[in-house]
Parts: structure tokens; sequence; C-alpha cells
């Protein structure tokens, strides 16, 4: 049973994985191909990334991980993306907002397509809906 919810949450990462290829700046897509989630045998979970597509070991976090392409902001939702598909942990949709809580722009730069972002964050289940007086 518990294999079959981390399957499902990884179908749903990979889903939301596309929806974020396909708009603004289409991090995690490269000449016609998307990166994706897949676990071992074992059950952690790598990334296949876009660029060299090649395995990611996500399961290490404060050291740069071989193959992966990307910059820190997508190693840090890779990173939540993996405790969502290990634990059923959501992300925050503050993470897909144009202004942050702190004040600060957010610094995916993909202008309203932010809100594409975050709103099928939310729809996929990937992340859990804002509270709107929480800040």
């Amino acid at each position: 049973m518990k294999n079959k919810e981390k399957l499902e949450r990884l179908e749903k990462a990979n889903e939301f994985i596309e929806v974020v290829s396909g708009c603004g700046r289409r991090f995690f897509y490269n000449n016609g191909v998307i990166a994706k989630f897949v676990l071992s045998e074992h059950g952690r979970v790598f990334l296949v990334d876009e660029w060299t597509q090649k395995k990611v070991y996500t399961h290490i976090d404060n050291q740069e991980w071989k193959n992966f392409s990307g910059g820190g902001t997508l190693k840090g939702l890779i990173i939540a993306l993996r405790e969502f598909i290990m634990h059923g942990q959501r992300l925050s949709a503050w993470r897909f907002r144009p202004v942050l809580p702190n004040g600060f722009e957010n610094p995916w730069g993909y202008g309203n397509d932010i809100l594409i972002v975050h709103d099928a964050a939310i729809r996929i289940g990937v992340a859990k809906k804002i509270d709107a007086c929480a800040r």
C-alpha cells in the first residue's frame, strides 16, 4: 500500500514538473525533453535531468548533485518534491506566488505564468492552498 501511494505521489510530481516546463522560463525542459522523477528498486527518488538525461540522486541535500543542470532554486524545489513523493509532505503554495510573504519578488522570473504554476500545484495536489490570512 505504501509503495502504491508513493507511486501516485510520484505521478503527481511529474505532472507538476510538466506544467512548470510548459510555461514561463520553461524550467525542466530542453529540446523536447522534460525532466521526470523515477524511483529506484529500493524506493529512493531520482530525477532524470532534462539536459544531461542522466539520473540525479536527490537524497543528498548539502552537496552538489552530479548530473544536475539546475541551480539552487530548482534544487530546493526538487528536494521539496522529493519529500512530497517520499512522505506526502505537500509544499506551501506561497512558493509559487508573484510576491513572497517576505515582500520579495518570486525568484523564478516566470512573470504572471507563476500563477499557472501556483494553480496547477494546488489542483494536482503537490501544494496546499494558502490561508488568506496566513503570512
